[in-house]
């Protein structure tokens, strides 16, 4: 079988793709990195544990250091 993503714009079209995966002629798979539909979480629930805790105090110091850059007086 040959697997391809689409992004569905509106209920209309998403109804059609249901009457389809109905007659057996498509399977809508669920999203492989979270198990559900990428639509039905919040972005930072779909994102949770993607950095870690490493990463994330680089970037945080990172961001302080930027910040600092900002407040000073030209």
């Amino acid at each position: 079988m040959k697997e391809i993503t689409i992004e569905v714009n509106g209920q209309r079209a998403m109804k059609l793709i249901k009457n389809l995966e109905e007659l057996q002629l498509i399977r809508i798979l669920k999203n492989k990195y979270t198990g559900t539909n990428s639509k039905d979480k919040k972005l930072s629930e779909r994102l949770a544990g993607s950095v870690t805790k490493v990463q994330a105090q680089k970037m945080d110091k990172e961001l302080k250091k930027m910040r600092q850059e900002w407040q000073r007086n030209f």
